[in-house]
């Protein structure tokens, strides 16, 4: 069966959700009204059962992502998703400066340290802060912030175009496995 990455994303999504779904428990509840060795027997055979039900579902999923791996080196999708990474991780750290407040007029800034020093008494004196961005530096921060994210929004429509074009097979193990699941209907 050939699907897209998209595809393959979901159907892992899936497989993921259907995991969470087995329970394996090697403990068992009995009353003293049942038989002690049907119910053992029982209990053992749903135990195994789960356990190869998620040992199927876990090689299903490792056969996609092993194939969604080559495919993302083979058509340039790892680079892509890099150079996103490093653009959200630039814009995070240019956020300090986008949101910062602009340096107060000098003459300001002066006065209250001034102010600060006609009214400091023996116990200590006062500080104040004050960003050191000028209107000008701190628009050209929220400038790049805008070029950068506009430049991380192509190379994600890039990503996702090339994820739906791209296709992969599934073994027919694979497909079986999804199938019995309801993962592929």
């Amino acid at each position: 069966m050939e699907i897209n990455l998209r595809q393959a994303d979901q159907f892992q999504q899936a497989i993921v959700r259907t995991l969470r779904t087995i329970s394996v428990d090697p403990m068992f509840t009995l009353s003293p009204y049942q038989k002690l060795a049907t119910s053992i027997h029982k209990a053992h055979t749903k135990l195994l059962a789960q356990d190869q039900r998620q040992q199927l579902l876990l090689a299903a999923y490792y056969d996609i992502q092993q194939q969604i791996i080559a495919a993302n080196t083979t058509n340039g999708i790892n680079v892509l998703l890099n150079q996103i990474a490093y653009l959200t991780t630039r814009i995070k750290q240019l956020a300090v400066f986008y949101y910062a407040e602009p340096l107060a007029p000098l003459e300001v800034v002066q006065g209250t340290l001034d102010k600060i020093i006609r009214n400091t008494s023996e116990y200590g004196l006062r500080t104040i802060t004050s960003s050191y961005l000028t209107t000008e530096q701190r628009q050209a921060f929220r400038k790049k912030v805008r070029l950068l994210q506009r430049q991380r929004q192509k190379l994600m429509d890039k990503t996702l175009d090339l994820n739906l074009r791209t296709k992969i097979m599934l073994s027919e193990e694979t497909v079986f496995i999804l199938t019995v699941e309801e993962i592929i209907k």
